[in-house]
């Protein structure tokens, strides 16, 4: 019992323990199992288990939440309440490439897209329909039909996450900063 009001004692900021485990998360992928989480992090593993007692599905609904939360806080949010179409989409811009640490970290859109009937697809599949829509709307705002800004919204997003995508896969993320670079000019 000690150590569970240890752990507790512990864990004074829940943000920064969602924060190491979802950088974890990004390094080991979706499989890592809790000691191995511990192990990267540097957090207590008692820590872990006692804040997520149901285990590594506990953490990753967690992560996930906390992820796509800090995005739409980041980026999403912030494009919206812009004054003008090109003030949005550099707020967009901005706040992609503080969340995404300049192309560095890896997307969690990506590591955990996965089919229909996972737990955590739900909550990915909203974030990123409110991104879209975020984009259609700014897209809209600047004269654009609402069909053209809806595909001009789906390949700014597929835009995006190639750049995430080759940036990880070559260690440059020269292309990711070019994209960021040009999105406010696309309206």
């Amino acid at each position: 019992m000690a150590n569970e009001d240890k752990a507790r004692d512990d864990k004074a900021d829940n943000v920064v323990v969602l924060r190491e485990l979802g950088r974890a998360l990004r390094r080991q992928g979706p499989h890592v199992d809790v000691a191995d989480l511990a192990s990267e992090t540097g957090l207590d593993e008692t820590v872990i288990r006692v804040n997520f007692p149901k285990g590594r599905q506990d953490i990753i609904d967690a992560v996930i939440g906390d992820t796509c939360e800090e995005f739409d806080e980041t980026v999403t949010n912030p494009m919206l309440s812009s004054a003008s179409p090109r003030e949005a989409l550099q707020e967009a811009a901005d706040g992609l490439s503080a969340y995404y640490e300049g192309g560095a970290r890896t997307c969690l859109f990506r590591l955990f897209s996965v089919p229909d009937g996972t737990p955590h697809a739900p909550v990915i599949k909203d974030a990123a329909q409110r991104f879209l829509d975020a984009l259609a709307t700014v897209y809209a705002r600047a004269g654009r039909e609402e069909s053209a800004a809806r595909a001009r919204a789906h390949r700014t997003f597929a835009e995006l996450q190639g750049t995430l995508v080759l940036g990880q896969m070559t260690g440059d993320t020269t292309l990711f900063r070019a994209f960021t670079d040009q999105l406010p000019r696309t309206v």
